[in-house]
């Protein structure tokens, strides 16, 4: 059995010291990857950022080359307004029964798998505010995944401001996470993406806009924000995921309520 990093010969069982090697993520830090157990960086995404458009502007003037890069999302580039029509039915955030949460007013149907199970109370009461509804919040303990159907009732922003203002604050959210958790060595290799693309879902158009934080060890982690308007409130489906597709996997099980 040979050494990976220098070569040398060594002994079953035995062990080699050329490398202080920074040690392979365990679970926990692996899991740690992921939204803070998903609350906080709802709070911050749907409230806290909406309110510091300056702070946020002047703390992203001092990105890295490769994040200017993966930074810029164009939704002046797509067309569509995302905006549902208004309909006879009044707003309503909709009913959850086990796993299953409908909405009339907003026309969403979903059924989830065994393997998301309802969030806290504790985790529901720290959306009690006067512009964030926060309808039905799922976790999927085994793997991290979450699902959040959020409401906001502000009026103030089109779908692509509050989409570009809920990215800048996951990405806020996020960097402080991973610099607590990983080391500065570990930090630079980071890489983070935005994107956004018109996605359908239950028969509407909304916009999805997505933070993609790209690990060194080749992990990686999907915030996604799925938003329309309707009424002059914006429905906000949040998921996080592995990837892009898993990501897209699971608002692809919302149906049409009617």
């Amino acid at each position: 059995m040979n050494c990976e990093n220098c070569g040398k010969t060594l002994e079953q069982g035995e062990t080699c010291d050329c490398v202080a090697a920074e040690p392979p993520l365990s679970k926990a830090k692996q899991r740690a990857k992921k939204a803070l157990t998903g609350i906080i960086l709802f709070v911050v995404a749907f409230i806290g950022a909406l309110l510091l458009d300056d702070v946020i502007e002047n703390k992203y003037s001092q990105l890295t080359d490769i994040e200017r890069i993966t930074n810029n999302i164009k939704f002046e580039a797509i067309a569509s307004d995302f905006v549902i029509k208004s309909t006879k039915q009044k707003y309503s955030t909709g009913e959850l029964h086990g796993n299953v949460y409908t909405n009339e007013w907003a026309n969403l149907k979903i059924e989830l798998d065994e393997r998301f199970t309802e969030a806290s109370q504790a985790q529901y009461e720290a959306y009690a505010n006067l512009l964030t509804d926060c309808a039905a919040y799922f976790i999927a303990e085994g793997d991290g995944d979450e699902l959040g159907i959020v409401f906001y009732k502000g009026g103030m922003y089109s779908v692509k401001e509050y989409c570009d203002k809920t990215i800048e604050s996951w990405m806020d959210a996020v960097r402080k996470h991973v610099n607590a958790v990983f080391s500065p060595e570990y930090i630079k290799n980071i890489v983070y993406e935005k994107n956004a693309i018109p996605v359908e879902i239950a028969g509407e158009n909304y916009l999805g806009a997505f933070l993609t934080v790209r690990y060194e060890n080749g992990l990686s982690t999907v915030y996604g924000d799925y938003c329309a308007k309707k009424d002059r409130k914006i429905i906000d489906i949040v998921v996080v995921a592995d990837s892009l597709e898993e990501n897209l996997s699971i608002v692809n099980d919302f149906e049409s309520y009617k």
